[in-house]
């Protein structure tokens, strides 16, 4: 299931990037999602339509949960109990914008997926402007999809976003069960789904709803990866959105040449895609000179010496390829491991790039990525802005969505 929903994801978003739009993390925008159920008939048949509004999206990815032991989808022609998503779901003739993919109903846990994007060369604009290979929606909104179900008892009925929750079926790997994506990352939504009081109880999340928390300290049990350097808690409020979350922070991962520069794609070193971070000895070793010019440093090589040399304001960090050896303003500090040359690049331990550049080194083991941070603003995993951060860029540094730059 994980290769699968990541294979739905990365397909959805190869055919938005053959457009111009730039693979970037931008500002969150609001936008407001909404399932509305009608009353259901005699024989319990009802609808429930989902539209759109206020909302500039190239792809949308959903994940609903209903209780299968009062609901099932019905077949809209035969009014039979189906699993087929498209006997199922009604898509309105006005939007042939619309390709769809990783379209399932899996009875069993009483889930439906569907993922939908603008078809490549085309757009909607319903109450605002025409934006290409782009859906762009005013307040007047647009219908998405007329749902097919039945209530076969008098039990509760629950329909609900299949967002992860203890005791609850969900998608392992999409656990915030809901997304509207525009430029490479999700967009903040307020996602409303409406039931008669014959139906249920109507339920309201916003993905916006982040919390803002001060930076904890950071010790062993926090940062178990022996490469991390070391941050200080300074009591800084925490980011409130992604793309705040992404300012001055550099994440690169194990085996990819593509990097995430203040939510931005890009390549390591355009042209080399050998050249990619890689794990050696329990060592991460990352391009030097990649990772100190976007850090906003000077690099010179010294060929005849061998010698690497970064220069930032008014500071110089020396070091010398295969020696233990390095120096900041010609004071001697030590590793436990040597820089050395790979596929022509210099590569160093990451831990001791932290240490000498005053920057705070976080590793992923799930993702494999590495953060660079400010010292005083380290990356937080149990934060729910980095968690959708880790979640965005994951997506643009994905293997087939990293070329398109």
């Amino acid at each position: 299931m994980k290769i699968k929903r990541i294979i739905i994801l990365i397909c959805t978003m190869i055919i938005l990037f053959t457009s111009s739009l730039p693979i970037i993390l931008a500002e969150d925008t609001k936008a407001r999602v909404e399932f509305v159920a009608s009353e259901p008939d005699a024989n319990g048949y009802f609808t429930l339509t989902m539209s759109v509004a206020n909302a500039k999206f190239n792809a949308f990815q959903f994940v609903l949960r209903y209780n299968k032991n009062s609901l099932q989808p019905i077949d809209q022609s035969t009014l039979q109990a189906t699993d087929s998503f498209f006997r199922f779901a009604e898509i309105p003739e006005s939007n042939d914008w619309m390709s769809t993919i990783g379209t399932e109903i899996d009875p069993s846990l009483g889930l439906i997926d569907f993922t939908g994007y603008v078809s490549p060369g085309n757009y909607v604009a319903v109450d605002a402007a025409k934006i290409d290979n782009a859906a762009n929606i005013g307040a007047a909104g647009l219908i998405l999809f007329e749902f097919h179900f039945q209530r076969i008892n008098a039990e509760p009925v629950m329909i609900e976003i299949a967002k992860a929750e203890t005791n609850k079926a969900s998608r392992m790997n999409f656990p915030e069960g809901s997304a509207l994506v525009y430029g490479g990352t999700s967009l903040a939504a307020a996602i409303s789904i409406t039931l008669p009081p014959s139906l249920g109880q109507s339920t309201t999340i916003d993905t916006s709803d982040f919390p803002v928390e001060e930076v904890a300290n950071v010790n062993e049990n926090q940062n178990p990866n022996p490469d991390a350097g070391s941050a200080q808690n300074t009591g800084e409020i925490r980011p409130a959105t992604v793309a705040e979350r992404l300012k001055d922070t550099l994440i690169l991962q194990i085996g990819n040449y593509a990097a995430a520069s203040n939510g931005v794609l890009c390549h390591i070193y355009p042209g080399e895609k050998a050249v990619t971070p890689y794990i050696k000895d329990s060592r991460t070793f990352i391009p030097i000179r990649f990772v100190a010019e976007k850090l906003g440093m000077t690099v010179e090589w010294n060929a005849n010496y061998r010698t690497v040399s970064f220069y930032k304001d008014g500071k110089v960090l020396c070091m010398t390829i295969g020696a233990l050896e390095f120096t900041i303003d010609n004071v001697a500090y030590s590793m436990d491991t040597v820089a050395e040359i790979t596929m022509d690049r210099t590569m160093v331990p990451i831990r001791f790039v932290a240490q000498a550049l005053g920057h705070a080194v976080e590793w992923n083991p799930e993702s494999q990525m590495i953060y660079i941070t400010r010292n005083e603003l380290p990356w937080d995993f149990s934060n729910e802005v980095e968690k959708q951060a880790t979640s965005d860029v994951s997506l643009i540094l994905s293997p087939l969505l990293r070329d398109f730059v």
